[in-house]
This record gives structure tokens, sequence and C-alpha cells, in this order.
């Protein structure tokens, strides 16, 4: 259902971005509308930061519709993400082999540690770096990257869970806790600690290409998946965290 269209259903162009995407994740045929509109399809899939999965399956079935600007602009966003994608991944391997050498325990959140599971995870588009440390680390690992050429954007005794760094125009979040998680000190939220705590204990390491970095196991994974949405209902959850849940 969507709640932006009258009855809660959707319209024939949101069906076919949902078809274009189950082909692009899944393998199987798009079942597509006999005319679709591709404009549209391809700005709601921008909206949703999920243009970059469906450009090949518009080529190969967008037929006898012919728009050079169409064209032009979809492929533009796909070459964008891959070299969005590198950098990343350049930027956060950096990281990976700081944190490793000074002997912390840390592992890889939400847009990177999520890419790896989809079918082409440069496709997956992420916007900075996300990563968890021990809570008696957090400003330890805070200092190390202030010492290593990493730039602050705030104070850390300002960061209620987080705090955000800089370096070489990448973005990263420095994580004692995954965002939203609120500590009152209650049974409650000492266990979420330990619970996020044990997944540092049993990081998984993946691999992509000559990159690798640790993720948490998916229990944890998947908690931070539905923390993060929490963050997000009242503004609404989007298509690329439904994705990264499936």
């Amino acid at each position: 259902e969507h709640p932006a269209v009258p009855g809660g259903i959707m319209n024939q162009t949101e069906r076919d971005q949902i078809e274009i995407i189950k082909e692009a994740l899944s393998g199987g045929e798009a079942d597509l509308s006999a005319e679709p509109d591709w404009w549209a399809i391809y700005r709601d899939m921008s909206q949703q930061a999920v243009a970059p999965l469906g450009y090949e399956i518009y080529k190969k079935r967008k037929g006898s519709f012919t728009d050079t600007d169409l064209d032009r602009e979809w492929s533009k966003s796909v070459i964008e993400q891959y070299n969005s994608w590198y950098m990343l991944m350049y930027c956060q391997q950096e990281l990976v082999n700081l944190l490793s050498s000074a002997g912390f325990d840390f592992a890889i959140m939400k847009g990177m540690a999520n890419a790896v599971l989809y079918s082409v995870p440069e496709l997956r588009k992420s916007g900075d770096i996300d990563f968890l440390v021990r809570e008696d680390e957090y400003e330890s690992v805070y200092q190390l990257l202030l010492d290593n050429g990493y730039s602050k954007t705030e104070e850390l005794d300002k960061a209620e869970y987080h705090v955000v760094l800089t370096k070489d125009d990448v973005v990263f979040e420095l994580h004692k806790r995954p965002g939203g998680a609120k500590m009152d000190g209650s049974p409650e939220s000492r266990a979420l600690i330990d619970f996020f705590s044990h997944g540092l204990d049993n990081v998984e390491n993946v691999e992509v290409d000559k990159y690798s970095f640790p993720v948490l196991p998916t229990l944890q994974n998947g908690m931070t998946l539905l923390i993060h949405f929490a963050g997000h209902m009242r503004e609404g959850v989007g298509i690329r965290h439904l994705l990264d849940w499936m």
C-alpha cells in the first residue's frame, strides 16, 4: 500500500518500479505495463536512491522507446554510483586498516555493510561510512581518528550516540551505539548495549573485490536496521531501507 495514493493503492509507475527492482535483485522477469512511463520511473527511483539498480532492466525492456536525454541521465547515475562506491570503499579500507592496526574492535554498519548483500553491491547507494565501536573505547577511537587526519564536525561530549568526522570529503559516523537506540540506565538499555557488544565479539569479515571489512552478525545487523527504521518513521521509510531488510 502507498499512503500518498488515494485508497492506498500503488499507481502504475510505482508498480513498474517495484517490478524493475524485483528483476534487478532476484533475476525474475519484470511484469511491466504495456507502455511504461520511463521518465516517471527514473524520477521515482532517483528520489528513492535506487535508480542505478534499474538501468540494465530499462535498457533491456525499453523496446522502441527512444530518449537520448533519459539514456544519458540514467547511465550517468550508474557511472557516478560506481565512482562513489569505489571512493567510499578506498576510504573505508583506510579506516579499517587504521582501527585494526590499533587493536580496536569495530564493525562497519548500515549502507556499506548491507550493500554486500545485493547481487551487485556497487549499485547500492551510500552517502557515508558508519561504524560501531565498543562504548568504553569510543573516546580512544575518536582521538585516534583526530591524530590521523580525520576532522571533527562537532565536539564529542555533544554527541548523543555518534560523532561525525570527515576526511578527503568523505563523511564518517563513529557510533558507540546504533542511531536512535536510547540509553536511560534501564535494564533494557543495558541489555541492548550488551547485545551489540556480543555482536562485536562475533564480527563477520566480508570481501568485495580487493577490499575486506568486518560487519555485525545477521541478528545484530537486523536489529540495527530496525532501529534505523524507527528513526525514519516520522518522515517515512524509503524503498532502499526495505531492500536492505529484504
